[in-house]
């Protein structure tokens, strides 16, 4: 009884494991990028219940997608993009796009990318450049001039620095990075998947409480380094609320500040502590 009572419990654990093992496909990676499928329904969360769930990772850096998928309008995808390793980065949300494998991109330039009506071309660039190994790639369709042709794909690169993630399109332009309140609307979905990520990747990661500021000075100089010597040319007046992404400095005079004005565009410095003063949010 006892020997069928440790067959039983081994059985149990065994089968235990299993079922962990397939709450995602195992990852295929290539080129320094890792991509899996969310099997369990357990783990697909909003803000994609009903969705098909791929994750992809670079394994050179922290960045990350979540992209989701609406079986019945592909058209409707929506991905988050974060760093699973740096807290202060930018994340962002692309909707209407699709995950691309870097490896992918050279066979895209010449036939295109899979379509539900069949191959669609890439925009076409001035210079296009290869995908570096570990960068994620994105890509949106949109209205081409083109009889032959009528929709072609765009190209975007998530490009990641230390302490730093940006998506940046072919053709140069820079796509803004969401707020904290919509990172929120993420932390369920990043949280129950983080365990099958790289380690590095936690949810104590993805602040979910922001920290703001408000600028004191009539005039408050922005600077590339926590010193005099790397001041810039743009500033803050009075009043400019802010998010404050590094206060490690704070006493000693200096905090690292991500301000969103009237365009959209992110902007991301450091200023004196002393032109400022903080609030919660």
């Amino acid at each position: 009884m006892k020997v069928c009572n440790r067959l039983a419990a081994i059985c149990l654990v065994w089968a235990c494991v299993c079922l962990a093992e397939d709450a995602v496909t195992q990852p295929a990676c290539a080129d320094g990028v890792c991509v899996f499928n969310v099997v369990s329904t357990a783990l697909i969360v909003p803000p994609c219940a009903d969705d098909s769930v791929l994750v992809a990772y670079s394994q050179s850096s922290g960045a990350t997608l979540i992209q989701c998928s609406d079986p019945s309008d592909p058209e409707d995808n929506k991905a988050f993009v974060f760093d699973r390793h740096e807290a202060t980065s930018e994340s962002y949300e692309f909707r209407g796009g699709r995950f691309v494998r870097p490896d992918y991109l050279a066979t895209a330039v010449t036939e295109g990318i899979p379509d539900k009506m069949g191959a669609v071309p890439l925009c076409a660039v001035k210079d296009r450049r290869a995908a570096a190994a570990g960068e994620l790639l994105l890509a949106d369709k949109q209205p081409n001039d083109s009889q032959a042709a009528p929709y072609c794909y765009r190209i975007h690169y998530v490009v990641a620095g230390k302490g730093t993630l940006r998506i940046v399109g072919g053709d140069g332009r820079e796509l803004p990075a969401i707020a904290p309140t919509e990172i929120e609307a993420w932390a369920k979905l990043r949280e129950v998947l983080s365990p099958y990520l790289p380690k590095g990747s936690t949810s104590a990661a993805l602040p979910t409480r922001a920290q703001l500021g408000l600028v004191s000075s009539d005039k408050a100089r922005l600077f590339q380094a926590p010193s005099l010597e790397s001041a810039g040319k743009m500033y803050l007046v009075k009043g400019d609320q802010v998010e404050i992404i590094d206060d490690t400095k704070f006493d000693a005079g200096w905090c690292k500040i991500r301000y969103v004005g009237k365009s959209g565009r992110p902007i991301v410095a450091w200023m004196q502590s002393s032109d400022l003063s903080r609030s919660q949010k």
